[in-house]
């Protein structure tokens, strides 16, 4: 459905996403949303702060079927934590094969980041790239809801 896919950005990145963030969040399916800039009293505190509120409202975001952790940085493993306290219910992946710390995440808690999909976690691992096909079994699982689990 339109804006099923949600990709959270702080403002202070607005000018450094990559094209294939825009083509994502340009389909019919995806939209982006950019967080406020927070204030502070140098740039890292600018930084932190910025990203806080971002994390924040992404993991309190209604209606939310599922999170995909893809590529990244120390980042991810923050947002992975806030979305684990925020919504516990909330399936979570982690397309190792995109590497940095998605990799890192998934290859530490596969269980805890493959959704129902443990039985075909091997897809997502480092070792398969055909993203439609891992995206398609995302949300296939994604779609199944908590009952199904």
């Amino acid at each position: 459905p339109k804006d099923s896919i949600l990709i959270f950005q702080s403002e202070l990145y607005r000018d450094r996403l990559p094209n294939w963030t825009h083509e994502l969040a340009n389909g019919s399916q995806g939209r982006l949303i950019f967080t406020p800039e927070q204030s502070g009293a140098t740039p890292q505190q600018v930084k932190d702060n910025s990203l806080e509120l971002m994390r924040k409202l992404m993991a309190r975001c209604e209606g939310l079927c599922g999170s995909v952790f893809i590529g990244g940085m120390e980042g991810i493993e923050a947002e992975a934590r806030i979305l684990r306290t925020e919504q516990p219910s909330l399936p979570r992946y982690a397309i190792g094969s995109t590497g940095s710390a998605a990799q890192e995440i998934f290859a530490n808690a596969p269980g805890e980041f493959s959704g129902s999909l443990q039985q075909h976690a091997s897809i997502l691992s480092g070792d398969h790239t055909d993203y439609k096909l891992i995206a398609q079994r995302i949300l296939d699982d994604m779609l199944q809801g908590p009952t199904a689990r």
